[in-house]
């Protein structure tokens, strides 16, 4: 006996060999194909793929492919491919075949497509989780869109529901999700609720995107609780703390007047001879009082000024008038005036030969 299986074991290793070849995508000749399961099932999927994917209503795979792809299936039980066509025939169920293949390869992605397909006309929220998870794993590029659309859809209430319970476990699209806050108030309204509920690990691109859609919105309170939130995470004292521009000082970078931070707290301006231009601004909250600005400022060359306008945010465009800045302006805010305020620091060097540049250091806003 202990012969024969040696005898066995001889005469099957090159055959072993050549269907791991087969199996592979390797090359090997016409009847070894034959012989693969495998590569069996590929070819019959590449003929059926037109009418897999038909849109219309009854429309199945024929039944010469079917049965092509049963014997594939037949040789080798494994091919996820030859389940993928058997349950495109007519007179199959094809939620078992999915079910099956998906329990032999979950990255097989057509037929998780197909599942999440089917369960996503079934509205089985639940069950469309773990699919849209392992699909986004295994294709980065399919998570992309996966968070988009879902974002997209958190206006319906039982959605939203379910992503504030799926997120909570960090799917392979919740990055996708974060990052495309809708245009549609209702279901802005959502995201934030969704976002200030679960604001711990979150990513900076993500809280970028929401703060710019509700600034573009005049949300202006919703933004800036959001701030304050994201603020409270910090460390404390972190030197590399991010900033989210403009509740944080939004610096211009025009070719003619810019400013650029050279180190924390100092900035660079410049404003190029003859022109003028903005270099910074920043929104902030307005209340009754006293509001002062205050930095240490250093010309380096050329001649040239700055100053900071004071305008309410919004529709109300109330103007609080522009001051001369050599390092310090203070405006009277008075009650009923507005909520929140635009800073905006200018240059402008019209009577100079050369460009001007400054140094700017500590710049600081006070309330009292």
């Amino acid at each position: 006996m202990r012969y024969l299986f040696a005898l066995v074991a001889l005469t099957s290793a090159p055959l072993l060999a050549l269907q791991a070849a087969v199996n592979s995508g390797g090359e090997a000749p016409d009847w070894a194909i034959e012989r693969s399961g495998f590569r069996s099932a590929e070819s019959v999927l590449e003929r059926a793929e037109t009418q897999l994917l038909d849109p219309r209503p009854g429309v199945s795979v024929a039944d010469e492919l079917v049965s092509a792809a049963t014997r594939a299936y037949a040789k080798e039980p494994l091919s996820t491919d030859a389940l993928y066509v058997i349950a495109g025939g007519a007179n199959t169920d094809p939620e078992d075949v999915w079910e099956h293949a998906r329990a032999l390869d979950r990255r097989h992605v057509k037929t998780s497509l197909a599942l999440l397909d089917s369960r996503a006309r079934q509205g089985d929220l639940e069950a469309m989780g773990p699919l849209l998870d392992e699909l986004g794993r295994l294709r980065p590029q399919l998570a992309s869109e996966f968070g988009k659309s879902l974002a997209a859809s958190i206006e319906d209430e039982a959605t939203a529901v379910w992503l504030g319970s799926a997120l909570r476990h960090d799917p392979s699209w919740s990055r996708s999700f974060w990052r495309s806050p809708p245009d549609t108030p209702g279901a802005l309204d959502r995201f934030f609720s969704l976002r200030m509920q679960q604001v711990q690990g979150s990513d900076y691109h993500g809280n970028a995107a929401l703060l710019r859609k509700l600034l573009a919105n005049e949300r202006f309170d919703d933004a800036f609780a959001f701030y304050r939130a994201l603020r409270s995470i910090e460390r404390g004292g972190s030197a590399e703390r991010d900033t989210y521009p403009p509740l944080d000082w939004q610096v211009d970078k025009g070719r003619d007047a810019n400013a650029r931070e050279t180190a924390p707290g100092t900035w660079k301006l410049f404003v190029n001879d003859g022109t003028a231009g903005r270099l910074a601004q920043r929104l902030v909250k307005l209340s009754p009082g006293e509001l002062r600005l205050e930095g240490r400022l250093s010309q380096l060359r050329g001649r040239g000024t700055l100053e900071v306008e004071l305008t309410c945010a919004g529709r109300d465009g109330h103007d609080f008038g522009t001051q001369s800045f050599d390092g310090e302006a203070v405006w009277i805010v008075k009650e009923k005036t507005c909520d929140y305020g635009w800073l905006r620091l200018r240059g402008s060097a019209w009577e100079s030969s050369i460009p001007f540049e400054a140094t700017l250091r500590d710049l600081q806003l006070y309330r009292s």
